[in-house]
């Protein structure tokens, strides 16, 4: 779940053999149909905008966790500081050993923030992976100081399926920045799958796009919008809750309404305490979109909006849904 994020990525170091024979392929996949799976942030003539790996998990399980670990800290101490601050003119009082561990519930506090809580409060919303078709270069945002987007060329980087590092079964698009057959950067894109045809459905619509253009990762008008809202509503973070949830049924969700509600409102807070991305005047200046961009999709106000609002967009979702589930249900009777 971490992977890349509060386990960073190892640097300095070969490729794995894992990591060779896993490698994404840049020819075409004629049995691999390009799919958002709601990575997408925005599509046009010129580039695309890919959500990194850890939005999804943004605000989650562990974040809400010690969100309340570090309330709880903070409660304690000032509970604390004013029984020991009250009992200073009293005869016999202990009021120093009051203050002395209320600042270790402070420390508490502070260390839990520092360790985990600063790399989701006050950082960015998201930090998207811009893929540049014309000037073939990958812009990977970090932050909106100097030097904070890591731009390599298209062809340069090694593209394989990774792993998670702490919850193994994760698998994610990862990108390798080489110098010679040393790995001297790392970053990860899309959300991570429990299986690898999304995984390989997402690098496919990435790789038709810079290779063969916005039109090459649709196969229907009703394919022509994004799915994905990177808007810090309280809407959209409830989505994410319930999906995180795998709250998939009305029963499911009443059943896990107090979890959904508190990763709602921690999402929510995380998010607002965020700045949004901001990529540099030298990338946005090859970045340029004509106004009249016949391939501009248009972006959800929500995630899933178009598929609830416009006829034909779920029911299209649903047909594409299937077809991978009868390939895989081959795939593994083949293999048996």
């Amino acid at each position: 779940m971490f992977t890349g994020w509060m386990q960073p990525f190892s640097l300095d170091r070969a490729l794995t053999p894992q990591e060779r024979a896993e490698s994404l392929p840049r020819e075409a996949q004629t049995n691999i149909e390009a799919g958002q799976h709601v990575g997408l942030i925005r599509i046009n003539s010129e580039y695309i905008d890919w959500i990194d790996r850890r939005f999804r998990f943004r605000g989650m399980l562990n974040t809400s966790l010690v969100t309340m670990g570090c309330l709880f800290f903070v409660g304690m101490a000032l509970l604390l500081a004013w029984i020991a601050l009250s009992s200073i003119t009293k005869e016999g009082s202990y009021w120093w050993l009051g203050m002395l561990v209320s600042v270790f519930f402070l420390g508490g506090a502070y260390l839990l923030y520092y360790l985990i809580l600063r790399l989701e409060y006050f950082s960015y919303t998201h930090y998207p992976i811009r893929f540049n078709r014309l000037t073939r270069m990958v812009h990977v945002f970090r932050h909106n100081g100097p030097g904070g987007v890591l731009t390599v060329p298209w062809e340069s980087v090694f593209f394989h399926i990774g792993r998670g590092t702490d919850m193994k079964f994760l698998r994610d698009i990862r990108g390798e920045v080489l110098n010679g057959d040393t790995v001297v950067d790392t970053f990860a894109l899309g959300h991570a799958a429990e299986s690898e045809p999304p995984v390989r459905e997402m690098w496919e619509f990435v790789r038709r796009y810079m290779d063969q253009g916005p039109d090459a990762v649709a196969d229907s008008p009703f394919a022509k919008y994004v799915a994905l809202s990177v808007t810090p509503t309280l809407k959209n973070c409830m989505l994410f809750a319930v999906s995180f949830t795998n709250a998939t049924t009305p029963f499911k969700r009443v059943l896990l309404a107090p979890f959904i509600a508190l990763f709602t409102a921690t999402r929510w807070v995380v998010f607002h305490t965020c700045k949004q991305p901001v990529f540099p005047a030298d990338v946005e200046a090859t970045c340029e979109v004509a106004a009249d961009d016949p391939h501009v999709w248009p972006i959800p106000a929500s995630t899933g909006q178009f598929a609830a609002d416009i006829p034909g967009v779920l029911e299209y979702a649903e047909a594409k849904a299937k077809r991978r589930w009868d390939a895989e249900r081959a795939r593994e009777h083949s293999l048996r």
